[in-house]
């Protein structure tokens, strides 16, 4: 638990086959949300990223095209960004870290500098200082990719592992020390008995 994650006494045999729906739900709610997380994130990078390249290769500056990269970033950050910021935040309150902290930490970075850039461009200050918008929705985009990718691997790996644990018998047969056998259920074997 401290650790982060939930924790069940297990009571009986049957836990796999009882909460294998309910973990299968969970992987597949996590699939589909990274899913929805990665393809929002490249509507919004490529678009973002070629209109970046375009205007520069069109010697195009400005307010107009810096508001453009500013709100795909921040809509990124917004649609895209909370699911790492959630998963941050999540193992940062127990002392931990992992690369979603990284992740969330670097495109934050990016977006605040590019926003303070902007501002102070607006002031005629830092005029030559770059901004990173459309490279703090790459990030996003990129790992959630990533993690789709994870997610849907790790849910079939559990599925297998859960199928295999299916397979092991609910009774077995005890054989006592006078070589008398009784039938047992799996979950009352002990550790030196024959089985």
């Amino acid at each position: 638990m401290q650790a982060g994650y939930r924790a069940e006494a297990i009571e009986s045999f049957e836990y796999p086959r009882l909460l294998r729906a309910e973990v299968e739900k969970r992987q597949q709610l996590q699939w589909k949300s990274w899913r929805w997380r990665a393809l929002v994130g490249i509507s919004i990078w490529v678009p973002l990223e070629a209109f970046h390249w375009i205007a520069k290769g069109a010697h195009l500056h400005g307010v107009g095209v810096d508001s453009i990269m500013l709100a795909g970033s921040c809509l990124s950050m917004l649609l895209v960004g909370t699911g790492f910021w959630r998963s941050a935040w999540a193992v940062l309150r127990h002392g931990r870290t992992n690369m979603d902290v990284l992740i969330a930490l670097g495109a934050s970075t990016a977006l605040v500098a590019s926003v303070v850039t902007f501002i102070a461009q607006r002031f005629g200050s830092l005029m030559d200082q770059p901004t990173w918008f459309s490279e703090s929705a790459a990030l996003l985009a990129i790992i959630s990719i990533g993690h789709w990718m994870e997610s849907g691997t790790s849910a079939r790996a559990g599925a297998a592992v859960r199928e295999l644990l299916e397979l092991q018998p609910e009774q077995v047969e005890r054989v006592a020390a006078d070589g008398s056998v009784a039938s047992i259920s799996t979950a009352d074997v002990r550790p030196g008995d024959s089985v």
